[in-house]
């Protein structure tokens, strides 16, 4: 039987949770799955648990590989998926019970679904999405970042390979993002589901969303370069700004990494490099003016989580005017 969902699992180091990952899959109600599990080159037992759920079940497949990150193990396990849907499940997360009943539900009811997001914290209301409100739609999932986890969604696997679509492996922040834009460019109906079917660890500290990354900056212009050419297409003044205000978040972002621990810069690097993003995206700074220069400024010198109040209310005053 040709298996409804594919389940992808890149792996790497996360023996502590792994076992609960793969179990929330394994004892769903709904069976009509399989599981890929890619070991992404894991120095800890990892692997060996994934040979074991392996022997014991043959809806698993392991795929063993060297080390080449998380984006390169996904593309691996979109190659060897037979499901009609895919599904994303990081290692260290797991699935609610009946995730795959209830989705499977939804298609059953509407084929012509091209993407189903869950988890999205009551943000949006539940329904079918098309044309115009698919279009404020995608906007609104930007500016949360409910679109940016590849995880909170199901994809169908024929436009996933009819379009070439993959995770870029050369970079290493904002990929889950292009590839949600770029899957989502192609959708034609997107539904919403209000519910809780994935369960997301917080406190595993070799999160790759915890580590500080040098090249930051230069990575996050990049998937701000792809995403302006996407959201142009749609043509839209407010559009446009969403565009924006995704580039000035991720300033932000970069700026708050100067006070990051991990952060080898002296004091009078982290001014030049701050001069440079001033340089950089002058046009657009011009707009905040001297706010975000002495943000910028106080950056520098303060506790991250003081920086984290600091940039969020200024995001939340700039989106209401």
């Amino acid at each position: 039987m040709i298996p409804k969902f594919s389940i992808i699992i890149p792996v790497y180091n996360t023996e502590k949770y792994l076992e609960k990952c793969i179990s929330s899959v394994i004892n769903q109600k709904y069976k009509n799955f399989e599981v890929i599990l890619i070991d992404d080159g894991s120095k800890d037992n990892s692997g060996a648990i994934c040979d074991e759920y392996a022997k014991k079940d043959n809806k698993v497949k392991v795929i063993h590989q060297i080390n080449a990150g998380v984006s390169t193990a996904r593309n691996v396990g979109i190659k060897n998926a037979k499901g009609k849907y895919i599904i994303f499940l990081d290692s260290d997360d797991s699935l609610n019970g009946e995730s795959l009943t209830r989705l499977n539900d939804i298609i059953e009811k509407n084929e012509e679904i091209d993407c189903i997001l869950y988890n999205v914290d009551g943000e949006f209301k539940d329904g079918m999405y098309k044309e115009e409100k698919l279009k404020s739609l995608i906007v609104q999932l930007i500016i949360t970042e409910k679109i940016n986890p590849p995880w909170n969604k199901v994809y169908k696997r024929n436009i996933i390979e009819e379009n070439n679509i993959v995770f870029d492996k050369n970079i290493q922040i904002g990929e889950d993002l292009l590839f949600s834009i770029t899957y989502l460019s192609y959708a034609n109906n997107i539904c919403i589901l209000n519910e809780e079917l994935y369960n997301y660890t917080v406190d595993n500290s070799n999160s790759l969303t915890r580590k500080y990354k040098e090249n930051k900056y230069k990575q996050l212009m990049y998937v701000d370069d792809e995403i302006r050419k996407y959201l142009q297409t749609f043509q839209s003044k407010k559009i446009l700004e969403c565009e924006k205000y995704i580039r000035l978040k991720n300033i932000f972002s970069c700026f708050m990494d100067l006070a990051h621990p991990n952060c080898n810069y002296t004091k009078e690097q982290k001014k030049i490099f701050i001069k440079k993003v001033k340089k950089d995206n002058k046009i657009i700074i011009k707009e905040l003016g001297i706010k975000l220069y002495l943000i910028s400024m106080i950056y520098i010198s303060l506790p991250v989580k003081f920086i984290l109040v600091i940039s969020a209310r200024t995001f939340k005053k700039k989106q209401k005017q």
